[in-house]
C-alpha cells in the first residue's frame, strides 16, 4: 500500500508532539477542516503548504518527493591520518541531510570502504540507492533497512530497492568559521 500525503501529514502531526488543533490554529484553518482534509476532502496547494509549514515538514516530503542525492565522489588527497584508519575514498556532501551529525553541504567526507551492512549499522555511511548516492546513518533492524538523516523527512526506506554500501564515513573536513 502506498503512503499518501495525508498519511505523511498525519504522521508528521503525531511526531510534532502538538495537537491537531494546534497545527490547525498555526495553519489558520479550523480543526474541523483539518480533520476533513485528513479524511480525504480536497485541499488547495496553499493550504497543504501551510499545513506542512505548521507541522515542520517540507512540502516536497509531504507530497512524496523522493530524497535528492546528497553525496558525490571527488578526487582529493586523503590525509595520512585518515588513510591510516582505512579511508580510501573521498565524497563531497551536497545537501543538509546530515546537519545533526555535523556534516554540511560542501564538506569532504573520508570514507573507509565496507560492504558488510552489520559492520556499518548505526554508522554514518555513503551508499547508493537505485544508483543515486547518499550520506546517511545506516539503521538495520532485522530485514528492515533505513537510511536516516537529520529528521524523519530525510529518511530513506530501502525495502525493495537496490542498495550498495560504499563505506563508512570516518572523518569530515569543512570550512572553518
Amino acid at each position: 500500500m502506498t503512503e499518501s500525503w495525508r498519511d505523511r501529514l498525519r504522521a508528521a502531526i503525531e511526531r510534532s508532539g502538538r495537537t491537531p488543533g494546534e497545527i490547525a490554529a498555526e495553519a489558520e484553518i479550523s480543526p474541523e477542516l483539518l480533520e476533513n482534509i485528513l479524511s480525504g476532502a480536497d485541499a488547495d496547494l496553499e493550504t497543504v503548504a501551510t499545513l506542512a509549514y505548521a507541522a515542520r515538514v517540507r512540502v516536497g516530503w509531504l507530497l512524496g518527493e523522493p530524497p535528492q542525492p546528497d553525496a558525490e565522489p571527488v578526487l582529493a588527497e586523503i590525509p595520512p591520518v585518515y588513510a591510516d584508519h582505512g579511508a580510501r575514498l573521498v565524497y563531497k556532501a551536497c545537501g543538509d541531510s546530515m546537519l545533526h551529525a555535523g556534516i554540511s553541504a560542501g564538506d569532504l567526507l573520508f570514507v573507509k570502504p565496507v560492504e558488510d551492512l552489520a559492520a556499518a549499522a548505526g554508522r554514518v555511511v555513503v551508499c547508493r540507492v537505485d544508483g543515486a548516492e547518499y550520506v546517511r546513518r545506516l539503521d538495520v533492524d532485522d530485514d528492515d533497512i533505513r537510511l536516516l538523516g537529520t529528521d524523519e523527512m530525510d529518511a530513506i526506506d530501502v525495502a525493495g530497492r537496490e542498495l550498495t554500501l560504499v563505506g563508512i564515513v570516518i572523518a569530515r573536513s569543512g570550512a572553518i568559521g
